[in-house]
């Protein structure tokens, strides 16, 4: 059985060529015990390279695509050397020899004997370009499987357009064993599970070991010890990146409903609490739409850009106990608060330099520590006090468009579900 694969060359014409084909016919790896197994079409094995660009150049034919490489791989010791070679010439000779130079070199290196094709993007014969499609290569799959028949070769039946898998995955699955691309696709679906958002789904494929990159226009990742990348989009249309942030977004859309907790009722009288409002009223309401403060069991739902404020509970916590403690309920009493911890703590700058003047003068003065000491501790709170007011005022800002992306989000996944339960309705009163 042989697979097949084909893509393109690029580059410097007279550097990428002579380095592809000295690649495929490396005596290293073609030579056998009957002799070195590399081969021209249209051309002399010894000066491929050269006869390459010269047919370039004499049609004025030198940039963009210089070369094509492919390669056709056979099962382990089903072929024997010469006959992977021969498959091979008569796969180029077919799919190509009539007007393109080829270089076919069959490298012995692998467990697997497979056969590398380098073909010259310009005719020899007319000066035209060739360019591979999906349905030149399912024609150089459809060649060679034929060969592979006449030679009572093993092959993929009914091979379809665009795979590209090699033999081991193919093999792997007719056996039931878990190809590499099963193992990373189940790596994928355990780290969707577990993660809160895009950034914290590659965080998690990290700590498994991956390598994750996404600054190219797809983005791929690399197991540990892989000498290859995957890209997201060939690992099958739910691993897109598109479609795995929706999978994220989707595995979030709800909060797990909460165990019910019975009420204990009291008699007697109690004062009315005045109704909390302002920036405290906020900071309730969306801890209520994370799931954090519930008055009943009930699905929430809860946008990607609210999930990642999870991860932030304590601070939010924290946020909530500085509003209440100082009384601070709208962005006019906080900008207040903040003027005066600035002025505060630029005073309490002035008192630490000069008590660290006298601390000097006086080594042995113990009350002057003790002031320093004090004023410094003070300095500390005033600090974290404009820290804290600086990031409430972020966080407001934030939790107020969150809220009102969540309502959008909820009101188009109703519609779309009504609109689905309305197709369904119809389809079912047609069936």
């Amino acid at each position: 059985m042989a697979t097949t694969k084909i893509w393109k060359i690029k580059g410097n014409m007279y550097a990428a060529i002579p380095k592809v084909i000295s690649y495929a016919k490396n005596p290293e790896k073609t030579t056998s015990e009957k002799g070195m197994l590399a081969s021209g079409i249209n051309c002399d094995i010894r000066t491929a390279a050269r006869e390459f660009i010269y047919t370039k150049q004499h049609f004025g034919k030198t940039d963009q695509i210089l070369a094509w490489h492919g390669y056709q791989s056979f099962k382990h010791n089903e072929v024997t050397p010469e006959l992977a070679h021969r498959i091979g010439i008569l796969t180029a000779q077919e799919l190509w020899g009539d007007r393109f130079q080829v270089v076919v070199a069959t490298h012995l290196d692998k467990n697997h004997l497979h056969n590398h094709f380098v073909v010259n993007s310009v005719s020899c014969v007319d000066g035209l370009k060739f360019y591979a499609s999906k349905e030149t290569y399912q024609e150089m799959r459809n060649v060679s499987d034929r060969l592979c028949r006449e030679f009572n070769l093993s092959y993929i039946p009914s091979p379809k357009q665009g795979n590209t898998r090699s033999y081991g995955e193919w093999d792997a699955a007719q056996k039931g064993q878990p190809t590499k691309r099963d193992l990373i696709r189940k790596d994928i679906d355990d780290a969707v599970k577990g993660a809160l958002s895009w950034k914290e789904f590659l965080h998690t494929l990290s700590a498994m070991g991956y390598e994750v990159n996404t600054e190219g226009k797809y983005a791929k990742l690399r197991p540990k010890d892989s000498p290859r990348y995957f890209r997201f989009d060939k690992l099958g249309g739910s691993y897109t990146e598109a479609a795995i942030r929706e999978r994220i977004r989707r595995a979030g859309t709800y909060v797990p409903k909460q165990p019910y907790k019975k009420h204990v009722q009291y008699k007697g009288t109690f004062q009315r609490k005045k109704k909390v409002s302002g920036f405290r009223a906020l900071y309730f309401r969306y801890c209520y739409q994370l799931g954090i403060l519930r008055k009943r069991p009930r699905r929430i739902y809860v946008t990607a850009a609210m999930r990642e404020d999870l991860k932030e509970i304590e601070k939010m916590a924290e946020d909530r106990r500085f509003l209440t403690q100082h009384g601070i309920t709208d962005s006019r009493q906080l900008y207040a608060h903040m003027e005066q911890s600035v002025k505060a703590y630029t005073a309490l700058n002035t008192i630490r330099k000069k008590l660290e003047a006298q601390c000097r003068e006086n080594p042995e003065n113990s009350a002057l520590q003790t002031q320093l000491e004090t004023t410094k501790k003070e300095m500390k709170e005033k600090a974290k006090s404009i820290k804290l007011c600086s990031r409430i005022e972020d966080r407001t800002k934030r939790m107020k468009e969150n809220l009102t992306n969540q309502r959008k989000e909820q009101n188009h996944e109703r519609r779309s579900r009504s609109s689905q339960r309305d197709n369904n309705r119809h389809t079912e009163g047609h069936g």
